[in-house]
């Protein structure tokens, strides 16, 4: 015992200390990162999930706003994240938005935006692509 006395030296104690705090903390990251990786992996899941669904239509997937004109529709419900929807009307061109600082292939340009108006009044933004800035544009 004489031999590893040394190992009750201030020293060494807080050595020891330090050791099992970053052991302490690996063990607390290393629960996070599986918890992330759980929870990317059920988003993964319905993603995958809905790309193999056949369409519905939107009033299955989403119901229909409850406020008056302008106001924003319920969240769909988690399940329904991803589900692909049929939905007939027509876009309204006249409120297109350009929605800037979006990259495709390295470069930037704009997402196009534009509600398509149902027959019962209702609109729902359509994200119609990406296109690039004009030639000299301002892009930023």
């Amino acid at each position: 015992m004489v031999v590893y006395r040394f190992l009750l030296t201030p020293r060494w104690l807080g050595i020891l200390a330090a050791t099992l705090a970053a052991a302490a903390v690996m063990v607390l990251l290393g629960n996070w990162q599986l918890d992330r990786y759980h929870g990317r992996t059920e988003i993964n899941e319905r993603i995958d999930a809905g790309l193999r669904m056949d369409p519905v239509p939107l009033r299955d997937a989403l119901p229909a706003p409850t406020g008056g004109a302008g106001t924003a529709g319920p969240a769909p419900a988690e399940e329904k994240t991803w589900t692909k929807v049929t939905v007939t009307g027509r876009y309204d061109t006249g409120n297109v938005i350009l929605v800037r600082g979006r990259t495709l292939d390295r470069k930037v340009g704009f997402e196009v935006v534009t509600p398509l108006v149902l027959a019962d009044g209702t609109a729902v933004l359509v994200d119609r692509g990406w296109i690039p800035p004009a030639p000299g544009g301002d892009a930023t």
